[in-house]
């Protein structure tokens, strides 16, 4: 046995795999409608080539999101079911097995990506007369080497971790990282140190820059902006930008591996049952902690109150979600030190998003924690009883199904809230101290639509949970359908907009202008739980009732019929 039949065995499996095909749809769905809509005068002094490149290339999330969870299972998945020592025992190299891995998934992932841009190239073509073949050759290329880049970070996170779930939030994270945090924890403080001032605006930019500086390189470590610049194709920091890609494709599989070639296959992977021993003692409810003395209620009194105890105790012995929790905290920290002081505040110009809830959220926007967070939190929320097995111990207790779901609810949505709360306060408490005025009305519907914006997430991540048959099925699945709501929403209004003006919505033909009465339309774009999040704060009176009302409706509907599935479901 060797590389290439690891590889080919690979391919194989993955033409069977569900988890591919809903790669491709997600792909596809999120790029289509944004390229089929997209008016052509945002392009009016471009090229009909630089218009097709800016198109194509435009949906580094979806790509990125494949390219993480093809390549996160590729070896913990393995090793989390025990079948490592297995191929160990055929005569399998470890330098094969990963060769294969790579080589299989990597083909299997470019399959992907080609197959949901096949369609996407084929509009654009009708769309766009005149397009060359070089510029869909590059956009493809440009496409594939960004989901190179994410697969080889994942693949590094898998060969290094030794479950499923923790490579996927590995590599998630380090997503989350670039995305959003790489500026303003690396590019910022670097830019200071050699300057001995902060940048003022522009002084950043990489995409055009004609005599790019060592900060402009360094911008470009990051590979979304490495994608973002390569795009551009504009002299040396373009040519820079492509080596940025292959090596973040390269280089943390060759790291990942040098820490996997020594490892014991048997640490943290025994076979199915050590792993489920180790999971029930990790996570799960034991016979002495369901009904403890402690607690302030006994399990035939309130069972699912003392359930969502036992479930907030069993997370604060799991790394990840309070890991999240003090991110998320740290965001509205991060979002208060950012905030300009009294002498700019004037001057400065704040974001789109939240400014009618103050400086705090025009600076923090939505961050990735909230997601990332509320998803995790609500996706393991019914799977994770199943999977581990912890629904077959506690059926030894009082506790019903519904008692289950209920505790898991309340536990977790507590949680959620009191670290947007504590978040909250600690960023007051900074913007107190600078000093900064803060208008304590505007700030406090912040917290409040934050705080039901999460909770809709996390109501929709609960209802797939009840659905999934697996902790990553139900985690990509929860990112998936999050993903589609929220890119692919106006396009679905577009629709009844188009068979009743006659033609779709460009621009800004949907944008709610504050104080005016709205449009049949708006009331559609605010079933969305984002675009009600902001919103919020430009309505009043029986509007900003009817979308506090959509929030609730996103996190309760999900749930309900998440129950439904959930109370007959066999556990066997």
């Amino acid at each position: 046995m060797n590389a290439l039949t690891v590889a080919h065995k690979e391919v194989r499996e993955a033409r069977r795999s569900r988890l591919v095909w809903a790669l491709v749809g997600l792909i596809g769905v999120v790029t289509l409608p944004l390229v089929a809509r997209a008016s052509e005068r945002l392009f009016a002094n471009s090229s009909v080539d630089r218009m097709a490149l800016v198109l194509l290339n435009g949906f580094e999330r979806p790509v990125a999101l494949a390219a993480i969870l093809v390549g996160a299972l590729a070896v913990a998945a393995e090793r989390e079911r025990g079948s490592l020592r297995v191929l160990s025992g055929v005569s399998l190299a470890r330098r094969d097995l990963v060769v294969g891995k790579v080589l299989g998934r990597g083909l299997v992932l470019a399959a992907v990506v080609l197959a949901a841009k096949a369609l996407a190239v084929g509009i654009l073509v009708v769309r766009l007369d005149g397009v060359s073949p070089s510029a869909l050759g590059l956009a493809t290329a440009l496409t594939l080497l960004l989901a190179l880049a994410y697969f080889g970070i994942a693949v590094g996170a898998s060969l290094v971790t030794g479950t499923r779930l923790r490579a996927l939030a590995l590599a998630l994270g380090v997503y989350v990282f670039f995305a959003n945090y790489w500026e303003g924890v690396v590019v910022r403080p670097v830019f200071r140190f050699l300057n001995g001032r902060p940048p003022v605006q522009g002084e950043l930019d990489f995409v055009i820059a004609a005599d790019p500086e060592a900060i402009q390189y360094l911008q470009v470590l990051n590979p979304n902006n490495a994608y973002t610049g390569a795009n551009h194709f504009h002299g040396a920091i373009d040519w820079f930008s492509l080596g940025v890609l292959v090596a973040w494709g390269v280089v943390p599989v060759a790291v990942g591996y040098l820490r996997f070639r020594n490892r014991d296959l048997d640490a943290g992977a025994g076979g199915r049952l050590a792993a489920l021993r180790r999971r029930l003692d990790a996570v799960s409810v034991s016979r002495p902690q369901l009904p403890t003395p402690s607690l302030p209620v006994s399990v035939r009194d309130r069972p699912a109150l003392s359930y969502a105890l036992a479930d907030l105790a069993a997370i604060g012995r799991s790394w990840l979600v309070p890991a999240l929790v003090v991110v998320l905290v740290g965001e509205f920290v991060l979002a208060a030190l950012r905030v300009p002081g009294p002498s700019a505040a004037a001057e400065a110009s704040l974001p789109a998003l939240g400014t009618a809830y103050g400086p705090l959220f025009g600076e923090l926007g939505t961050p990735y924690p909230v997601v990332i967070a509320t998803v995790l939190l609500g996706a393991l929320a019914i799977v994770d009883e199943t999977e581990t097995g912890r629904l077959k111990v506690v059926t030894e207790y009082p506790v019903t199904r519904r008692d289950v779901v209920v505790g898991k609810l309340a536990g977790r949505a507590a949680l959620y809230v009191a670290a947007v709360l504590v978040g909250a306060l600690a960023a007051v408490a900074i913007l107190w101290v600078r000093p900064t005025a803060v208008d304590p009305g505007p700030l406090a519907l912040g917290v409040a639509a934050m705080a039901g914006v999460g909770l809709s997430l996390f109501g929709i991540s609960v209802g797939i949970s009840a659905f999934a048959g697996g902790r990553i099925t139900a985690i990509g699945a929860s990112f998936g359908a999050i993903l589609v709501i929220t890119r692919l929403w106006r396009t679905l209004v577009g629709v009844p907009y188009w068979l009743v003006e006659g033609e779709f919505p460009r621009g800004g033909d949907l944008a709610y202008a504050p104080g005016s009465p709205p449009e049949w339309y708006h009331y559609l774009q605010w079933a969305n739980p984002a675009n009600a999040y902001g919103s919020l704060g430009i309505v009043s009176g029986s509007r900003r009732l009817l979308l506090a009302g959509v929030l609730a409706f996103w996190f309760v509907v999900p749930v309900a019929v998440g129950y439904w599935r959930f109370r007959s479901r066999d556990i066997e």
